[in-house]
């Protein structure tokens, strides 16, 4: 299993979020985002838990576009640019969208 992110690139308005980004995550693997404010790390992880879609490119789970995979989640994500800290939890199958 891995995740996959392939020349993802996202914008908001003109303002250019994320621009080619590709990775793999193996599976077992720690992994973390470092960078500076502003430096598209939210906007990525928001992409690859389908809370944003990129504007072009593609990210896979397990070789599954993660738009169809069902899943089952519930955690908690830091300070966004809006300030305060926002709470996830839920359960989504087969959701269609």
């Amino acid at each position: 299993m891995s995740l996959i992110v392939e020349h993802i690139n996202k914008s908001f308005g003109q303002f250019q979020a994320i621009i080619d980004l590709s990775m793999e995550v193996k599976e077992g693997a720690l992994f973390g985002f470092l960078g500076a404010n502003g430096a598209g790390k939210t906007t990525t992880m928001r992409m690859i838990l389908d809370i944003f879609r990129p504007d072009s490119g593609r990210i896979t789970w397990n070789g599954n576009e993660v738009r169809e995979v069902a899943r089952r989640w519930a955690g908690r994500h830091g300070e966004t640019a809006g300030g305060g800290e926002q709470r996830y939890s839920g359960s989504f199958d087969a959701v269609n969208k």
